[in-house]
């Protein structure tokens, strides 16, 4: 069975469940999954920031960050444990980040906004610790050592007041949150 599959199983253990070990998720879930799997999700669980481990009594317990999310969550992972979960967006697939660039770039050319009024719709601090979109210079700076931003000149958008650079340092958490923004808030339509 798939990652993305067994994640899907124990995801949906938590409707009913607030904290279960390892074991407890292998023995609740119906379908003859090995323990190994259940390790394999958990882990990738908690590094998308939607699990938590406690340890009591020498057990390691596992609870949900948040709640189950209303849509499903499918997570698509490498053989190296990366998520490589891909999304639509008029017409195209899209990785996590470059589905940032494009839901920003299409705000831009529909409604040519300022580099302050683009902070004003977009939170600032979606990709901590250096920003969500930054004046060129400043993403320059920032990517001296290793590349944060898109800072390719086909990348880099126009504003009124200047270039603008957008992060490429995007979770599968700091996407959604950016997928409900363009969804809720834009009215953009997102697969």
């Amino acid at each position: 069975m798939k990652n993305d599959e067994v994640i899907k199983l124990v995801l949906e253990l938590y409707t009913e469940h607030t904290k279960l070990t390892a074991k407890e998720i292998h023995e609740l879930i119906p379908d003859k999954i090995a323990i190994i799997q259940i390790h394999k999700a958990i882990k990738t669980l908690k590094e998308q920031k939607m699990f938590k481990e406690e340890l009591s009594l020498d057990l390691k317990y596992y609870s949900l960050i948040g709640s189950v999310p209303e849509k499903p969550t499918k997570v698509n992972v490498d053989k190296g444990g990366r998520d490589v979960s891909k999304y639509k967006f008029n017409g195209q697939e899209y990785g996590k980040s470059r589905l940032a660039l494009a839901i920003i770039s299409s705000y831009v050319k529909k409604n040519k906004p300022s580099y302050k009024q683009l902070c004003e719709v977009f939170p600032m601090d979606l990709t901590p610790p250096y920003g969500f979109i930054k004046p060129k210079e400043e993403a320059l700076e920032v990517s001296k050592q290793r590349a944060r931003f898109f800072i390719k000149e086909h990348e880099v958008l126009e504003l009124s007041d200047g270039p603008v650079c957008v992060s490429n340092q995007f979770t599968k958490d700091r996407v959604e949150k950016l997928i409900r923004i363009a969804e809720d808030d834009l009215g953009f339509k997102i697969d």
